[in-house]
């Protein structure tokens, strides 16, 4: 193999475009070693076939001419700033189609997850903020929210983190970061089941959505709101404001669900109650460990 090697050698180093080089030296061994299997089947010994495959591949200075013809260096570069304009061309076309940019987003996210996805912590801090302004603990902190995940039609709905407080006007408030998974990359936010929720805590007690009840009737005073969440990005060191962005990825939505009510509960029930597609899911409001 070592003569075929050095015969392999000489042949490529004539070819001027040296980016073909590889794909030459490849199809020179490939069609050597078929043809010392060829010869061994016809019982020829070992050492017998190489040499003999090797004197049919002809004189290496003579086969390098030819394919440093066939291989021209202004035929090569002109086939690789091809193949560029070509990518450059579909990037270009990809990124005028309507979603792209979003996709880009979402990569983005996925890849440079943010310190605070969905902007929990933000809110959650936002009830210290409170009790640190107003110098008193009006915001009691009292436990944590659980869940088990849910399946609706086409996505995955997971509780990743929750708590709740009583304040001392005697009403109870909980904030939840929820996880939307679609089963496709492609599937979008389902506005229409999110805008239709209902939500009912044990008890029987009922919740309205804020969304569609801005002001609350005399049925209730107990409310409930479900949006997608926002990444907040510090401005600053010492995280005093924020930027907020769009906070889907490439796995899903994360979405904040807030509850309020006049009572306590145990759990709450968000449900989609409607038709063959109804699904629910229970929150469990945990007393303090």
């Amino acid at each position: 193999m070592s003569a075929f090697t050095d015969w392999r050698d000489q042949v490529t180093a004539q070819v001027r475009f040296r980016p073909d080089r590889n794909s030459i030296a490849r199809e020179l061994t490939d069609h050597y070693e078929d043809h010392v299997r060829d010869l061994e089947r016809l019982d020829y010994p070992p050492k017998l076939a190489e040499q003999r495959a090797l004197t049919a591949m002809g004189d290496p200075e003579l086969v390098g001419r030819a394919l440093d013809r066939v291989h021209k260096p202004w035929l090569g570069w002109l086939w690789v700033a091809s193949r560029a304009v070509l990518v450059l061309t579909a990037v270009a076309c990809l990124l005028s189609l309507p979603g792209t940019g979003d996709f880009f987003h979402m990569a983005g996210n996925t890849l440079f997850p943010p310190e605070d996805p969905g902007g929990y912590q933000a809110i959650v801090g936002s009830y210290q903020l409170l009790n640190e302004q107003e110098g008193v603990t009006a915001w009691h902190f009292m436990g944590t929210l659980e869940a088990q995940p849910a399946q609706l039609p086409g996505y995955t709905l997971s509780l990743l983190e929750g708590k709740w407080w009583q304040n001392d006007g005697g009403f109870y408030r909980a904030e939840c970061l929820l996880r939307l998974e679609p089963e496709h990359l492609w599937y979008g936010l389902p506005d229409d089941v999110l805008d239709d929720l209902s939500l009912l805590g044990s008890g029987e007690v009922p919740f309205q959505n804020e969304k569609y009840n801005p002001f609350h009737s005399g049925e209730t005073d107990n409310w409930f709101l479900i949006s997608e969440s926002a990444n907040a990005i510090p401005l600053s060191s010492d995280a005093d404001s924020y930027r907020l962005e769009d906070s889907r990825d490439l796995g899903g939505w994360y979405l904040c669900l807030t509850m309020t009510a006049c009572e306590p509960v145990e759990w709450t029930e968000l449900s989609f109650p409607y038709g063959d597609n109804n699904w629910a899911f229970r929150i469990t409001w945990e007393g303090p460990s």
